[in-house]
């Protein structure tokens, strides 16, 4: 397990705050300190305590991702809590390298195929230079992994918070 320093608290209460009062983030900071670890294991909260949650990783490029990226870190926090804990969730429906959803097939006496359980999901998405890829998503945590990367950023952040807000009402927590 990581070590847990005071940085860290700072940082989940900060975003627990602009979670409380419909706000979103923006997280800097040097290498090596975790963020990526923190926002993966934000999305493995969602996933395993809030029924139908979405949980979004944008980044440029794939590698952010998966190589020793955000999402590999989720599902590496996934397979630690379904070996030791009773929370494990079966993936039966999506369950691949960019996309976990957390549900089972039952077929009904009329055989049927139909999908239940938790239904939540970490989805991760490559945007590369088709910063469009982020228009009309929602859920409960988007995170814009290695953001300073993203070719138009500030344009794909605009283009994202109209989905993610109505009114004075947030749908989630855009990182």
């Amino acid at each position: 397990f990581p070590d847990f320093w005071d940085g860290d608290y700072d940082f989940f209460h900060y975003i627990e705050q602009a979670e409380q009062t419909g706000q979103h983030a923006l997280l800097l900071g040097s290498r090596g300190k975790g963020k990526s670890l923190k926002a993966g294991s934000m999305c493995t909260r969602n996933y395993f305590h809030i029924r139908e949650s979405k949980s979004y990783c944008f980044a440029a490029s794939e590698g952010y991702l998966t190589d020793d990226g955000i999402i590999t870190k989720a599902w590496d926090n996934m397979d630690f809590i379904d070996q030791n804990t009773p929370w494990g969730k079966r993936r039966q429906v999506n369950n691949d390298s960019l996309h976990r959803r957390a549900s089972i097939k039952v077929t009904n006496s009329s055989g049927i195929e139909t999908e239940e359980g938790y239904k939540s999901e970490i989805i991760g998405v490559t945007v590369g230079d088709n910063i469009d890829k982020l228009r009309g998503k929602r859920g409960k945590l988007i995170i814009l992994e290695e953001f300073g990367n993203f070719p138009r950023g500030k344009r794909g952040w605009n283009i994202l918070r109209p989905s993610m807000e109505q009114g004075k009402s947030t749908f989630g927590l855009m990182l």
